[in-house]
């Protein structure tokens, strides 16, 4: 559609959508080349007032005393839990015989 807009139509006469396109593009060129203009070179980089940096020397002296340790909490002792024994007497009665009743399968066939 852009190279529609940019090629004459019919023959040789430009439309109007065309005019306004082309205005529009050489009014934004114009507008940025004064905004460069006025504006002016710009430096780099700017002047930066210099930093005075003084080392450190490091002091050898001995190591703080380590934190005493909490004291342990006394341990806690508890009794014994004691069950009583129970005594369950099951009677030991006769299981009535089982009996298993095996009936033959017939032949296979020849």
């Amino acid at each position: 559609m852009a190279s529609q807009l940019l090629q004459p139509a019919g023959r040789g006469k430009w439309t109007s959508r065309t005019t306004a396109v082309a205005a529009i593009t050489v009014g934004h060129i114009a507008v940025i080349a004064l905004a460069l203009l006025v504006r002016g070179p710009q430096p780099d980089v700017e002047h930066v007032e210099p930093i005075m940096v003084s080392l450190l020397t490091e002091q050898r002296s001995e190591p703080p005393p380590a934190p005493p340790q909490p004291p342990r909490p006394e341990e806690i002792v508890l009794p014994q839990a004691v069950l009583p024994l129970i005594n369950i007497d099951v009677p030991q009665e006769a299981a009535p015989p089982i009996t298993v009743a095996v009936t033959p399968s017939p032949p296979a066939p020849p």
